[in-house]
């Protein structure tokens, strides 16, 4: 015997439920002060309100249940701004190409994987704000300043190890924000030839193997860009500073 297959709820409307359940409680409680004819009417105010207030709390979230920030590229410094700024494009355009796409399958498969394209721009912000936040850190060591103090001190015959234990560890730092910085770019070349294949996908009429060659091609995008945000936030932080 098979059973019923399980539905699935988006997050918006389980939001938007929530929130009517509450809202017309609220309702009906604060309906005491019109006679009987207060709770049904104070209930409906109080049901509508909360769906309109749980659908947007929903919507807030992207849809998919995940919190999403505000994303801003003038808080970060270059390069992070840049691949920022061109993730955010790469958006634009797809949400252009699939919303000029007639309803029906395609289009309803373009705005699913459309999901997958808000969470990849997220976490370039994400991997962004983190480079942004290393790149401080390391300018704590002034580099040019300690190679003066280093020259000084040979000249005196001074011991010398910590001034040039602080240039290494500030190499060091410099050498993985720029190998974070190239891989970044990269991981962001990927999600424009994502994109564009998706725009190809929305003017033609392809199977459902290409979106789901598309939907590969994000995950393995996204899991780059979790190891590269991990990677960064290991690293000394305009918080913690270097060590």
């Amino acid at each position: 015997m098979t059973g019923s297959p399980t539905a699935t709820v988006s997050p918006r409307v389980t939001a938007a439920v929530s929130g009517a359940i509450v809202g017309g409680a609220i309702g009906i409680g604060l309906s005491g002060t019109w006679g009987l004819l207060g709770a049904p009417i104070g209930g409906a105010i109080g049901f509508a309100a909360g769906a309109l207030v749980g659908a947007a709390d929903g919507a807030a979230g992207g849809g998919d249940g995940r919190t999403r920030d505000r994303i801003d590229p003038f808080t970060v410094d270059e390069p992070w701004r840049r691949q920022v700024q061109q993730a955010l494009s790469a958006r634009r355009r797809f949400r252009e190409a699939a919303e000029s796409v007639a309803a029906g399958p395609t289009r309803d498969r373009l705005a699913s994987f459309g999901l997958h394209v808000d969470d990849l721009v997220d976490d370039v912000w994400t991997a962004a704000k983190a480079g942004h936040a290393a790149a401080k850190g390391a300018r704590r060591l002034d580099i040019v300043a300690l190679r003066r103090d280093l020259e000084r001190a040979t000249q005196r015959h001074d011991d010398i190890a910590a001034i040039a234990t602080q240039i290494e560890t500030r190499e060091r730092l410099d050498a993985s924000i720029d190998a974070a910085q190239s891989r970044l770019r990269g991981v962001v070349a990927r999600l424009g030839e994502i994109v564009s294949r998706a725009v190809e996908i929305s003017v033609g009429s392809p199977g459902g193997d290409a979106v789901s060659a598309l939907e590969a091609d994000a995950a393995a995008t996204t899991d780059e860009l979790t190891a590269l945000r991990d990677a960064l936030r290991e690293l000394p932080n305009d918080s913690t500073g270097p060590t």
